[in-house]
């Protein structure tokens, strides 16, 4: 139960630093 919630939490995190790393490029541009 743990490890599922924190596997899904480690994939959460990755795509929302996908997301902001994106829109920083945006901005410098």
């Amino acid at each position: 139960m743990g490890t599922m919630t924190f596997l899904f939490f480690i994939v959460a995190n990755q795509g929302r630093l996908k997301i902001i790393s994106v829109h920083i490029i945006l901005i410098i541009r």
